[in-house]
């Protein structure tokens, strides 16, 4: 997968494109959907496939309201490579002046001009250009006298549910971890370099690799979960997390992701780790003593051995 991040200029010597366009987010079964169409209908044709997805996130530049990310743009990069989707990867810098650009412009000197595209497919509610007047009718109005073809994916649902990245944010903030999963077809994850903590938990008898989440990273709830990690890219490992701010042994208010690792004993910190999200256990809450929480924590990493055997 090749990627490309200076569209606002026309590419030189790429082949003819068959293009999906949005953040794919998550890059969940919707997405996917999307993904296998872009792929057949571009073997069809004899096109490389290409994403042109938009960085920072659009909702970012709204303001306080906007969402956190599923992933970051290193995380989906990874997915996309891993998962072999596209041939292209084109990222275009989202700020206040792209959202200037008529959606005639947009269609006309980047889209067709600057990265070639032939064909077109979209989810079932993709909109650009200013104002959003880059709807579906409007592509296919304008396919045929400029010479391309587009589709439309329609909206992908189960259980009277749509397929969306708000609905896997929903469930990662409130816990429902397996659900999260089944959605984005894949285990959710998080990366990060171990830090040196307070060795707090060490006093305990556990000793735990701590990371601290990314900026505009989505927040899991706060409690335990059953997880497994993986250190420099090896194998992962059986682990048990508590995602909090600790509240019977501090009163700092940043959360923190803190990770122990059942028979592990070595020293990784500055190592870089990718921990994948298996289920939930419970939910933080204070105890009214060190020792109440310490016996808390004993039982937390039975119920993990128990999934784990299970």
């Amino acid at each position: 997968m090749k990627i490309i991040k200076n569209i606002d200029k026309k590419q030189q010597n790429l082949p003819n494109i068959a293009l999906t366009i949005g953040n794919f987010d998550g890059i969940h079964f919707g997405h996917q959907k999307i993904l296998q169409k872009l792929r057949l209908e571009a073997k069809k044709r004899n096109l490389k496939t290409a994403l042109l997805t938009f960085e920072p996130h659009p909702t970012k530049i709204f303001g306080k309201n906007s969402k956190n990310r599923i992933y970051n743009l290193s995380e989906k990069v990874r997915i996309l490579k891993i998962e072999n989707y596209i041939d292209y990867l084109f990222i275009i810098n989202f700020d206040r002046n792209l959202m200037e650009i008529s959606a005639n412009d947009f269609l006309e000197n980047i889209l067709l001009n600057n990265i070639n595209m032939k064909y077109l497919v979209t989810g079932y509610d993709f909109c650009f250009g200013k104002n959003r007047k880059g709807d579906a009718k409007f592509l296919n109005d304008n396919a045929e006298k400029l010479n391309f073809e587009f589709e439309q994916i329609a909206e992908q649902k189960f259980n009277n549910k749509t397929y969306s990245s708000s609905l896997v944010r929903t469930l990662i903030e409130n816990g429902q971890i397996k659900e999260a999963n089944n959605i984005l077809t894949r285990k959710f994850s998080i990366s990060g370099i171990i830090i040196k903590g307070r060795g707090l938990a060490r006093n305990l008898g556990y000793r735990t690799a701590n990371i601290f989440p990314k900026k505009y990273q989505i927040r899991a709830k706060f409690g335990v979960y059953k997880v497994e990690i993986s250190i420099a890219n090896a194998d992962f490992l059986p682990a048990i997390l508590n995602f909090g701010i600790k509240p019977t042994i501090t009163d700092d208010k940043k959360p923190i992701f803190e990770i122990y690792i059942l028979n592990f004993n070595q020293d990784i910190y500055g190592q870089k780790v990718r921990v994948r999200f298996l289920d939930f256990i419970r939910e933080e809450r204070k105890f009214k003593d060190i020792n109440e929480l310490k016996k808390q924590i004993g039982r937390d990493i039975e119920i993990c051995k128990e999934i784990i055997n299970n």
